[in-house]
């Protein structure tokens, strides 16, 4: 069976085409003129009138009007039995008809009589069938024929497709029914039924439909064009977002960001590193601010007595930054006089004691304070 053409090795060379049947169910339908038993050079006709029976491989068995099988029963010897509604054979009976091997030949056509017919022969041994359980209690050969109670039975089931090549087309409602070839040696040869052309057309609007069937895009491309045209623009879609997401990341990253200060656009501009932290005198001079966990104060006077160092546990407060407090210059070292008036030994002579005191461009050691 071949779905969507057909085997050309297994077409014979003669065949006759059929118009489906408007019965729903029973399409192939074709009229049965005649069957014949041919046996060397005699020839006997088993089918009193024509009829139409229907191609139906479902069914085994070929079902003929109740006179074409007497018939049968006459020219083959066979028998009715009731019980199993079959044609059984005993043994002697079908070695008898094995070797007689007669032809059997039904000829078919469009009409009951007369007009392009087709003949489909069987050999004998295309009826040698043997039937089992449950149709017997054991097997036993069997006559593939049974008996129609009326025209809607006659059917010609698989015994007859055995032998005929069926080949339907349900594009242009049509069949066509030959002789099936046997050729072992023969390769196979598959033909695809095409869709239904307008043969019944003009050359000039055959020409313009062909052109037309050609420009025009079939189901299949259409619906690549529009999967392709969806995937493009989800692509897009989502690139198009990822853009502007990246570039609001950048935006508010730049607007978060913190600003530089004053002192490391001006260290950056003289080259220098930027000092954080550090606040700008209003004449440019940079000055460092003083740490609140120290205490900071203008140099003593040296005509008292202090103490050098503060003491570190006490907290004062921060100093003004408007005012500008500058460092003494450590090139000149001022020396404090003890504060301790001194006895001097009194001259014998009954002068007083002549003390200098140190001249303030030199150098001296600072005096430590008590």
């Amino acid at each position: 069976m071949v779905f969507g053409g057909y085997d050309a090795s297994l077409n014979g060379s003669s065949s006759v085409s059929f118009n489906f049947a408007e019965n729903a169910g029973r399409e192939l339908v074709v009229a049965v003129q005649s069957i014949t038993k041919i046996v060397d050079d005699t020839r006997t006709d088993l089918l009193p009138n024509g009829i139409l029976a229907v191609l139906d491989s479902s069914q085994p068995n070929i079902w003929l009007p109740v006179e074409a099988c007497r018939r049968f029963e006459e020219a083959f010897g066979i028998s009715w039995n009731e019980t199993s509604e079959m044609y059984m054979l005993n043994s002697t009976l079908h070695d008898s008809l094995v070797a007689e091997n007669a032809n059997i030949t039904f000829q078919l056509g469009n009409t009951l009589s007369g007009g392009s017919t087709v003949d489909i022969v069987f050999p004998y041994s295309a009826f040698d069938l043997t039937a089992s359980w449950p149709l017997a209690s054991e097997s036993q050969p069997y006559f593939p024929l049974k008996r129609a109670a009326n025209d809607t039975q006659y059917t010609l089931g698989r015994a007859f497709m055995q032998e005929a090549y069926l080949i339907a087309d349900y594009e242009e409602n049509k069949f066509e029914l030959s002789q099936r070839r046997w050729d072992d040696s023969a390769e196979q040869n598959l033909v695809p039924i095409r869709p239904p052309s307008s043969n019944n057309e003009t050359t000039s609007s055959t020409e313009q439909s062909e052109s037309s069937s050609n420009s025009s895009l079939s189901v299949g491309a259409i619906v690549g064009i529009v999967v392709g045209a969806v995937a493009v623009s989800v692509v897009l879609t989502i690139a198009i977002y990822k853009q502007y997401r990246r570039r609001y990341r950048r935006d508010n990253a730049g607007e978060g960001a913190e600003k530089p200060s004053e002192l490391d656009i001006q260290s950056s501009a003289k080259g220098g590193a930027a000092v954080q932290g550090a606040e700008l005198a209003t004449d440019g001079a940079e000055v460092s601010e003083l740490e609140p966990a120290k205490m900071y104060g203008a140099e003593l006077q040296g005509d008292q007595e202090h103490c050098v160092e503060i003491d570190g546990l006490q907290k004062v407060a921060e100093a003004d930054s408007s005012q500008t407090i500058a460092e003494m210059d450590g090139l000149q070292a001022v020396a404090e006089l003890d504060g301790v008036q001194r006895l001097a030994e009194m001259d014998g002579e009954g002068r007083r004691p002549e003390v200098h005191e140190l001249p303030g461009n030199t150098a001296h050691p600072s005096v430590e304070g008590r």
